[in-house]
């Protein structure tokens, strides 16, 4: 991976180690495995200059990988804290990538995670973790985990350079302090973060010490670089301190290096010969020990020449824009919302269309779109909005007469017959005055007062004909509308 290319291999293997601690071109990690809360951890990382370990790459997620590999292993998954918190009163975005949580190291939202499952959907203070088994396939996956519940923690430091581990040509001892520990220790590693300080022990002379520092431009140095505790020297003697070629030039033992390689401070140590011009990457190049390594900014990806950068089309990972439109673009993307929907605090929400409804009667809002609905009696039209009167006579609903109102109907009966609550016709018991009798159809009691409204404004009333010597039992009924 080319991560592991920028890694200056520094497993600290610390005689009375606080901690395990990785450092590549320009940060360290170090692993705490007693478990604290959140906020303990954050505090500690921050008085010790650093923040929080985050994970806003594939690389970032290679690092840490690395890190823990060198743990004893575990029977158990571990479960490791990083710097993701969702605050609270701050709720879950379903379709952000950081799914509402933020890096408390003040670091941008990133466009990559690593979701194991889906956070608990609440707008209250959760915080995350990264769960770690050498033997299982898909591991290094986040879950949220509460922020009070003890759980180990990584820190990571930033540093603007390193300096190559000093060099002993005798029997003494060096101890380095670095910048995020409080104590000394004596480990062995190849590089060390600027701000080191190194105390030097020669079994012969005065105490010494050094202290990586900038010297000039973008080179780090030790004030002090040595070597130290140096004795008669001899090629025959261990190469004469000489990493890779050992000459006697004179009365003096000279080192030097293989081709590609070039003679480091210490005149003892090689390294590869910086590489790095304007051509060799397309945007940043990072000497490694096996050589370069070009770094692409976030939303690109190194090419198949391991030297260009190519977009990475967002679009394609899951759920980036939680269902709606992804526009991928160079190095970035942009979400648009689907009809029926609007962009708020960076998420599509639905829109209540019911708020400027062109509904005649009521509007039902649903997720992305809305529906009108008519009263009882009435149905919709063609045009999904208006609302048409529904005949009830065409489906015989009397059974002598019916009259249709808007929204409702009548039933009559013809003279000598009366309609009982059920909306039945039967003949009078006892002779009566000719009239008409109607009956209300059985609607609920806001109906029942707009269909009265309608019959008055039909004008229903009886009229007797009376023909020529006729009788009131020749008596006919009639219903104008």
């Amino acid at each position: 991976m080319s991560v592991m290319l920028l890694i200056f291999m520094l497993m600290l293997a610390f005689s009375r180690a606080e901690h395990q601690t990785l450092c590549t071109s320009n940060a360290c990690f170090t692993l705490h495995l007693d478990a604290v809360s959140f906020d303990q951890a954050h505090r500690t990382c921050e008085d010790n200059g650093g923040n929080l370990m985050t994970i806003t790459n594939r690389q970032e997620e290679d690092t840490l990988r690395t890190l823990l590999s060198q743990t004893p292993e575990q029977e158990k998954p571990l479960k490791i804290r990083i710097g993701l918190k969702r605050l609270r009163g701050t709720c879950v975005i379903s379709h952000a990538p950081l799914r509402g949580f933020q890096w408390v190291s003040g670091a941008k939202d990133s466009q990559y995670s690593n979701w194991g499952r889906e956070p608990q959907s609440t707008c209250h203070e959760r915080c995350v973790g990264v769960t770690y088994h050498p033997t299982a396939r898909n591991h290094m996956k986040w879950t949220d985990v509460s922020c009070i519940k003890p759980v180990p923690y990584v820190c990571k430091f930033y540093f603007q350079g390193m300096c190559s581990a000093l060099t002993l040509l005798g029997r003494g001892k060096i101890t380095y302090t670095a910048p995020f520990s409080k104590e000394s220790q004596n480990y062995q590693m190849k590089s060390l973060p600027v701000g080191t300080f190194a105390d030097v022990t020669c079994s012969d002379r005065e105490p010494l010490y050094s202290l990586c520092a900038k010297t000039h431009g973008d080179l780090y140095a030790w004030s002090n670089p040595g070597p130290f505790c140096q004795t008669h020297r001899s090629c025959v003697t261990e190469n004469g301190g000489c990493e890779h070629v050992c000459d006697v030039v004179g009365d003096e033992v000279m080192c030097s290096c293989n081709d590609g390689y070039e003679l480091n401070e210490d005149g003892l140590s090689c390294g590869l010969k910086n590489v790095c011009f304007e051509d060799t990457c397309q945007y940043q190049c990072v000497m490694g020990e096996t050589g370069f390594t070009c770094l692409c900014p976030q939303g690109l990806e190194l090419a198949s020449d391991q030297r260009t950068c190519s977009d990475v089309d967002e679009c394609l990972l899951q759920e980036v824009c939680g269902g709606h439109v992804c526009v991928n673009s160079e190095g970035s993307y942009a979400c648009h919302c689907k009809e029926g929907f609007e962009m708020a605090d960076g998420e599509c929400r639905d829109l209540d269309e019911c708020v400027s409804s062109t509904c005649e009667h009521t509007c039902l809002n649903n997720i992305g779109s809305f529906s009108c609905q008519c009263y009882g009696g009435f149905e919709l039209s063609e045009n999904g909005r208006s609302c048409e009167d529904i005949d009830e006579c065409l489906v015989d609903s009397c059974k002598f007469e019916c009259v249709n109102t808007r929204g409702s109907f009548l039933c009559a009966c013809p003279i000598g017959f009366q309609l009982d609550r059920n909306g039945e016709c039967f003949p009078n018991v006892a002779p009566q005055c000719p009239r008409l009798s109607l009956h209300r159809s059985r609607r609920p009691f806001w109906k029942s007062r707009k269909t009265l409204r309608s019959l008055s404004d039909h004008n229903l009333r009886p009229r007797f004909d009376h023909p020529a010597g006729g009788s009131g039992g020749d008596n006919a009924w009639n219903l104008d509308i």
